[in-house]
């Protein structure tokens, strides 16, 4: 007798399984050198009296757009009493996901195919990419969010126009104020593709129609509700450049400037095949999933359940095509990639589909192996060629075993053990699932991640972190002399964290100079230490840290 189907995963399982993906790693962990430092920076100056429409880092300008820094004050400052604010700034990261999801999911309903609509949220969350970007505080993913809410608002502008009015509005203006014209014209000619596809048929959702011909019937309404959609988001975009514009014209005049050069930055034509090859790693799996659903549509391109994600696509290469891009930006990709992959991922050949599922168990259980292994080097001093790599990279570190960290982790790979034990117990085909790799998939992300910060933590902390070093410049510092200003020659993702960190007045070098008693400054290991008309009082790295040293120095 068959075993009763163990996929897809119940709903409170799935949610389960998408809760320790997304929460484990936000709370928690230091901010790190990187983007992270410099997005809760921004968001932590609100709160230090920047004004709201002109947001900065340290002293300096910071000519992005603001959606995900003022979302992220408002949250980190509420949830103050309760934990850290970087902690609160990185849970907002839920929201801009949790929007995503749910348009996604709205979107994949409306094709009538319940096997999309569930498969999505694998999908989605199954992407690499969102490991460490959407675990640390990230603009991209309200960006995201927002494109994910101009697909969902497209396809209502073809059957209910008048329905897709505001969340298209909605769309638009959040994608300015998220991501300025790189996020907003994606998710104008998305908006304004939908008119041109076939009016609804009675009782036959224009969103399914394919091949059939479409009735003679006007499409003024689609066209006001579009036009009103475009006011609407105008409208919102305003609310901010009014008041920017009114108050700090010259910041007006250089988000202006930064915003039409982010569309161009004169690097030519590579800088797609760059963007192409990011992609192909980071975009992993939703991309080879939306290539198979193009193959099997592929005589139906036209209709909007493909063409709409597919003129999405495009919109994001095209506006990403001529400057070039980081990692984080290419997470607005995920919106159209899913939205296609989701159509026919649970349709995948035999071969392939087994090969998609075994693909993850070996990578994964092979991944995990290695975490549990280091994890012993550190606290047993056992494999011993790696216990001398740990320490080569992390000297000075001592690990302690955290009880609640073991316990996570050990709960994690007791999860997995069972989602094997379960899969191997299938013997016919019949009894085999469609949702079986992107579960798979899903599921040993999510143990790797959950095991790298269970057990790892700690280490990566010691390596990465900055908290360590810090204290060790206070305390070399006199006790009755902790500076009020200090003049700083430092990346902004350095200024951002010793001004969080610190919560001194931090100066850019040029500024604070005549200002500023003391001066903290980054150099190479072999550059000159001394600085005229100053006295060094202390000198320190990261652990393991062979490209860049700290200097504190105080006027003479």
């Amino acid at each position: 007798m068959p075993q009763r189907p163990y996929l897809p995963l119940p709903w409170p399982a799935l949610l389960l399984l998408a809760a320790l993906f997304l929460v484990t790693g936000l709370v928690g962990p230091a901010p790190w050198k990187g983007e992270d430092a410099i997005h809760l920076g921004v968001a932590w100056e609100f709160t230090q009296g920047a004004p709201w429409y002109a947001p900065r880092l340290a002293d300096t300008a910071f000519n992005e757009a603001p959606l995900y820094h003022w979302v992220a004050a408002l949250a980190g400052s509420l949830l103050a009493p309760f934990t850290a604010f970087h902690n609160g700034v990185r849970l907002t990261n839920l929201l801009w996901l949790g929007l995503t999801l749910a348009c996604l999911a709205m979107l994949a309903r409306r094709t009538r195919d319940k096997e999309a609509e569930r498969v999505t949220p694998y999908l989605l969350l199954g992407g690499i990419g969102l490991v460490v970007h959407g675990h640390e505080a990230q603009p991209q993913l309200a960006v995201m969010a927002t494109q994910a809410l101009g697909l969902w608002a497209a396809a209502l502008l073809i059957d209910k126009p008048w329905r897709g009015l505001a969340p298209g509005g909605l769309a638009l203006g959040g994608a300015y104020l998220a991501g300025g014209l790189q996020g907003t014209l994606p998710v104008a000619l998305l908006l304004a593709a939908a008119p041109l596809f076939p009016p609804p048929r009675p009782h036959v959702p224009a969103w399914l129609a394919e091949t059939q011909p479409a009735p003679k019937t006007s499409r003024l309404p689609a066209l006001a509700a579009l036009l009103a959609a475009l006011a609407l988001g105008a409208g919102l975009a305003a609310l901010w450049l009014a008041p920017l514009a009114e108050y700090a014209p010259n910041r007006f005049s250089a988000w202006q400037a930064a915003d039409l050069a982010s569309l161009n930055d004169g690097g030519g034509p590579r800088h797609l095949l760059d963007l192409l090859a990011l992609l192909a790693w980071f975009a992993w799996v939703p991309l080879p999933l939306a290539g198979w659903t193009l193959w099997r549509r592929r005589h139906a391109l036209a209709s909007p359940v493909v063409a709409l994600p597919l003129v999405l696509l495009v919109g994001n290469l095209l506006v990403h095509a001529w400057a070039a891009t980081q990692a984080p930006d290419a997470l607005i990709f995920y919106v159209p990639l899913t939205a296609l992959a989701a159509l026919e991922a649970t349709r995948l050949r035999k071969g392939a589909a087994a090969a998609y599922s075994w693909f993850a168990v070996i990578t994964f259980t092979l991944a995990a192996a290695y975490i549990w292994l280091g994890w012993t080097a550190m606290v047993v001093q056992w494999p011993e060629p790696l216990v001398r790599t740990l320490h080569r990279l992390t000297p000075g570190f001592t690990a302690e075993v955290s009880w609640s960290g073991l316990a996570l982790a050990l709960a994690v790979t007791a999860m997995w053990g069972w989602l094997l034990y379960r899969a191997s117990q299938i013997r016919t085909t019949a009894e085999r699932s469609l949702f079986r790799g992107p579960t798979h998939w899903l599921a040993g992300l999510t143990l790797v991640w959950v095991l790298l910060v269970a057990l790892w933590l700690p280490w990566l902390e010691y390596g990465r972190g900055y908290d360590g070093t810090f204290a060790a410049m206070r305390q070399a510092m006199p006790a009755d002399a902790a500076p009020a200003c200090v003049s700083v020659r430092l990346p902004p993702t350095l200024k951002a964290l010793v001004r969080y960190e610190t919560g001194w007045t931090v100066k850019s070098e040029r500024r604070g100079r005549e200002s500023c008693d003391w001066l903290l400054i980054q150099t190479a290991p072999g550059e000159e230490r001394s600085q005229p008309g100053w006295e060094r009082v202390w000198e320190g790295h990261r652990p393991g840290e062979r490209s860049e040293r700290l200097r504190l120095f105080r006027r003479d």
